[in-house]
C-alpha cells in the first residue's frame, strides 16, 4: 500500500468521488464547526445575564459577564483568522459602493465606546468626498486598529481625524499617549510566527488583526500605515479611494 505524500501534522480533504485531488484542509472550511459553540456559549451566558435562570449574585454577575467577555474575543479572532486565509485563497467577497466615511465612523464610536470603554473624540470637516468600498470591510479595518490600540496599557483615549484630499479621504486614528518603538513598528502589519531560543512561538506585534486591516485596505486600493513619535504618540492612517465623479457632502 502506498502512502500518501502528505506534510506532517496537515489535514487533507480528499474528493468524494475517489479521484486523486486533495486540497489542504484549512480555517475556512472549518469556520461553521468553531463558530457553532461559541454561539451557543453567547447565547447562553446572554440568557443568565438577563436573568432567565432567576437572579443572579454580583459575583456570578461578574463571572457570567468575563465568560461571555472572553467569548466574543474568541469570535473575533476565529473571524479575523478565517478572512485572512479566505484572502490567501482569493475566497472573500467584496460588496464595493460609495461611502460616505463620516457615517461609518458615527456607527462605529458608540460600539466601540461600549465594547472597549475608551474615550473617543472625532474631527471632521465640513465637506468630504465620498470613498469607494466595502462597508462592511471598512468597518474591519477601523475596529481592529482600535481593538489593537486599546489593548496597549496605557491608551485610555482615541482620537479619530478625516482628511480629505485629491486622490483619497485619511482617516488618522491616533493614541496620543502610545509610543511605539521601531522594532515593533517594522513588524507591525507582518503575519508571521517567531521562535525563541527554548521553542516558544508567537505572533508578530500586530498579531493576526492588523495585518488583516493592511490587507483588507489594500484591497480598496488604497493603504493603512502607521507613525509613532514620543511627542505625539502613535498614528494609524487608513487612506480610501475616491469614487469616481464624487461630489463632496457635509
Amino acid at each position: 500500500m502506498t502512502e500518501p505524500n502528505l506534510q506532517p501534522n496537515q489535514f487533507f480533504i480528499q474528493n468524494p468521488t475517489g479521484s486523486a485531488s486533495s486540497r489542504p484542509l484549512e480555517l475556512r472550511h472549518l469556520s461553521h464547526d468553531l463558530r457553532g459553540p461559541l454561539n451557543s456559549i453567547l447565547g447562553f451566558s446572554e440568557l443568565l445575564l438577563d436573568g432567565v435562570e432567576g437572579p443572579l449574585t454580583d459575583l456570578q454577575t461578574e463571572d457570567i459577564s468575563a465568560i461571555r467577555q472572553s467569548a466574543k474575543h474568541l469570535m473575533w479572532l476565529i473571524n479575523t483568522v478565517v478572512d485572512l486565509s479566505k484572502l490567501a485563497a482569493d475566497e472573500l467577497k467584496f460588496d464595493m459602493v460609495d461611502i460616505f466615511l463620516p457615517d461609518v465612523i458615527q456607527k462605529l464610536v458608540p460600539l466601540i465606546k461600549r465594547e472597549m470603554s475608551v474615550e473617543i473624540t472625532i474631527d471632521i470637516p465640513n465637506a468630504i468626498p465620498m470613498v469607494r468600498g466595502d462597508s462592511d470591510r471598512i468597518d474591519q479595518i477601523v475596529l481592529n486598529v482600535s481593538r489593537f490600540l486599546i489593548d496597549q496599557e496605557k491608551v485610555k483615549k482615541i482620537r479619530l481625524i478625516v482628511e480629505p484630499n485629491e486622490t483619497g479621504v485619511t482617516l488618522r486614528m491616533i493614541a496620543p499617549n502610545l509610543f511605539l518603538p521601531t522594532p515593533k513598528l517594522d513588524e507591525i502589519f507582518e503575519l508571521a510566527v517567531h521562535t525563541d531560543a527554548q521553542g516558544h512561538s508567537k505572533l508578530s506585534y500586530g498579531g493576526v488583526a492588523l495585518p488583516l486591516a493592511w490587507q483588507l485596505a489594500a484591497r480598496h486600493q488604497g493603504s493603512l500605515r502607521v507613525e509613532s513619535r514620543e511627542e505625539t504618540g502613535t498614528c494609524f492612517f487608513l487612506k480610501l479611494p475616491i469614487a469616481a465623479a464624487s461630489p463632496a457632502q457635509k
